[in-house]
């Protein structure tokens, strides 16, 4: 999990604390909403990893690490 995913959760942690009750529900939601964002942008990083890999290999390329 990269430095930007765990900044925005703690963000979401924190500003959960400052809601209203009457909002607490519309907050839950948005933040399962931030949790869902975070974790589909991180499966397109490892699929495109592993997109890139394949294709150096079946070229005979060399990935640096």
């Amino acid at each position: 999990m990269n430095g930007f995913a765990v900044a925005a959760i703690v963000v979401g942690i924190i500003g959960f604390f400052f809601m209203a009750q009457v909002t607490m529900g519309v907050g839950i939601v948005c933040f399962a909403c931030l949790l869902a964002i975070i974790a589909r942008i991180r499966q397109q990083e490892r699929h495109h990893e592993e997109m890139v890999k394949l294709l150096c290999e079946s070229h005979g390329l060399i990935i640096k690490q």
